[in-house]
């Protein structure tokens, strides 16, 4: 008769440290490695791995890339907008400001909703000694920078009242500053994100598209502030009037690039997710 041998179990052994679900984030210390947790029955293995995205939560990283595909889809549709919005213009088409500021809010909502989703905090609690606090500070900037949706609504009928108008004025130059420290917030969690991809190459670009970005995106939104503060018929002035170009020229113009190579960060970064996502599925389904 032939022997078959039979596979040897692994040895149950009692979890010495803390260490967190990777579903819920509860602390399994204490619990055997082939328990179960307690608190949402996610197997106990499953967080003895490394805290590479791949041994993640699936339903977390599709959240992460739902969230980009989000912005992906703002940043489109507002390059058809504003394409659509210049040939009216050009071709002196007159229309209501109502529909251009609902459709312009509805657009803003979508960036604000993909990067809120982009920005969910791992469940199980990992990533976030390294980038929590930034990751927490891009979610304040979103509320913050909401505040220019109801300003641009209140823009028009303050027209008539000079001291409504200044105080709006200032509120919508800090908004568009809180817009840029959250878009430097944003690339900085992207840079510490990636590497649990692991990938040194789309960390890199985040890094590299933090500092662009957030010096071209200051210099465009100082010329903006300029224009609203000083008013048209001071940029007449010959200085002012070359101090304005030559910010554009720098701001502006790379600015543009920048935001072109951003798009290619998040389609790139999609990506990766989508195939991470797949990656933990079968690992999660395999370690049951």
């Amino acid at each position: 008769m032939t022997n078959i041998s039979q596979p040897v179990p692994i040895p149950s052994e009692a979890i010495d440290s803390d260490t967190p679900c990777r579903r819920c984030g509860y602390n399994l210390r204490g619990l055997f490695t082939d328990g179960q947790c307690p608190e949402c029955g996610t197997l106990v293995r499953l967080a003895l791995r490394q805290d590479l995205l791949e041994h993640s939560d699936p339903a977390w990283l599709d959240s992460l890339r739902h969230g980009i595909v989000w912005m992906l889809w703002y940043m489109g549709v507002m390059v058809v907008f504003v394409v659509t919005y210049v040939i009216l213009l050009t071709h002196k088409v007159r229309f209501s400001a109502s529909p251009v500021t609902i459709l312009s809010t509805v657009i803003a909502l979508m960036y604000a909703w993909g990067r809120y989703l982009a920005t969910k905090p791992d469940p199980s609690g990992l990533g976030e000694a390294d980038y929590g606090r930034v990751r927490k500070l891009v979610r304040v900037t979103i509320l913050i920078s909401l505040m220019s949706l109801v300003l641009s609504a209140v823009r028009t009928a303050a027209l008539t009242v000079p001291e409504l108008m200044t105080v709006i004025t200032v509120l919508g130059a800090i908004a568009e500053t809180v817009a840029i420290v959250g878009l430097f917030a944003q690339l900085h969690y992207f840079e510490k994100l990636t590497l649990r991809i692991p990938d040194a190459g789309l960390s890199q670009r985040s890094r590299f598209l933090k500092f662009a970005m957030g010096i071209s995106g200051a210099i465009v939104v100082a010329l903006l502030i300029l224009q609203q503060v000083e008013g048209r018929a001071a940029l007449r002035a010959r200085g002012v009037r070359t101090v304005v170009s030559c910010g554009w020229i720098l701001g502006g113009l790379p600015l543009v690039i920048f935001v072109l190579m951003y798009v290619n960060l998040l389609g790139r970064l999609s990506a990766r997710l989508r195939q991470l996502s797949q990656v933990a599925r079968k690992s999660w389904a395999s370690a049951g």
